[in-house]
């Protein structure tokens, strides 16, 4: 019988450094951010990223929107890291937009 000290181990699948993000909106459109380094790249950073494209791409945004990312059903916090949220190579991060409206009184 194998005890913990005999049996082999498993490698434990590595954080590529530089990797390739999606960003997914409900309408199925996608952004792909390439050679991003997910140590160091907040999710304040790619968020900025992600709404300079949206506003280029799409007449209806304008860079000023309210951008928040979700990955794995759980909104992206501003100060963490891309690798500290678990988003490695090729992961696929939801976009959801919503511009603000301003009323006059």
């Amino acid at each position: 019988r194998a005890t913990a000290s005999t049996r082999p181990r498993r490698a434990r699948p590595r954080l590529m450094s530089t990797i390739a993000l999606h960003f997914k909106r409900a309408n199925g459109a996608k952004i792909t951010l390439e050679d991003v380094d997910a140590t160091t790249l907040t999710v304040r950073d790619a968020r900025a990223r992600v709404a300079a494209r949206l506003a280029e791409s799409d007449a209806t945004i304008d860079a000023s929107a309210n951008v928040r990312l979700i990955f794995k059903g759980r909104v992206l916090r501003d100060e963490a890291t891309l690798a500290a949220c678990g988003c490695a190579n090729e992961s696929v991060v939801h976009v959801v937009t919503s511009t603000t409206t301003t009323t006059t009184t």
